[in-house]
């Protein structure tokens, strides 16, 4: 059951001259009390409040946990928060977003020419391929490694499929960038600008290239 707020003069609701004001948040509703003065109650957590709420940015929602405490839904992202978000702090939020994707972007077309430009010429050997592309870092989940103290030789640890191989997976990705994907995959990026791909025929996702799946068997320790 709500309450009306307890308030003097001082604080009770001033009118806005006749301005158009802007719709109230899901839940929410205008009332008067005795005295016509307005008030809103807040049906979500049933309270109320002498200061007219500023509705929530478009694709947000409010709700409450199993303890009662208050938080919000941006369907837009799939993400919740504490904080009750405003059009001001969302906008802000959203150019953030769009700087960072932009110059990721331009990393990512950066390290793609980088990769283009290294296979251009004679260069045919694997040390050689392997030299070229020790700059860039490793893809998402490998992890490069030595084998013993001795021969010093270099192999790579694929943690997602738990799997080791000899050649430089950054080599055998260069190499498969040119193939097509197989049936029913597609390439895809997220919001930071990090490759990953869609596998439509398992409806799963991975950061692993399927496409040098085959030779990496191959090079398996």
């Amino acid at each position: 059951m709500s309450h009306q707020p307890k308030a003097t003069r001082s604080n009770a609701p001033q009118e806005n001259g006749g301005e158009e004001e802007e719709p109230l948040p899901q839940g929410w509703e205008m009332k008067l009390d005795p005295n016509g003065r307005r008030y809103y109650v807040d049906h979500n957590n049933r309270t109320t409040s002498w200061k007219r709420p500023k509705p929530l940015p478009a694709g947000w929602e409010q709700r409450l946990d199993p303890r009662g405490r208050q938080y919000f839904v941006d369907h837009n992202t799939r993400t919740t928060t504490w904080q009750q978000p405003t059009t001001q702090n969302v906008s802000e939020f959203q150019e953030w977003r769009r700087q960072l994707s932009t110059n990721q972007a331009a990393n990512r077309q950066n390290l793609e020419n980088r990769y283009a430009n290294s296979a251009v010429g004679p260069v045919s050997t694997s040390s050689a391929a392997t030299s070229s592309s020790s700059e860039e870092p490793l893809p998402s989940g490998w992890e490069r490694r030595v084998l013993d103290n001795e021969s010093r030789r270099e192999y790579y640890v694929n943690h997602e499929t738990r799997t080791t191989q000899w050649e430089d997976p950054r080599v055998q990705i260069k190499k498969a960038s040119n193939l097509p994907l197989p049936p029913g995959w597609e390439e895809r990026y997220t919001a930071e600008g990090t490759k990953y791909f869609v596998d439509h025929n398992t409806r799963s996702t991975t950061f692993q290239d399927p496409r040098v799946a085959v030779s990496q068997q191959k090079q398996r320790l």
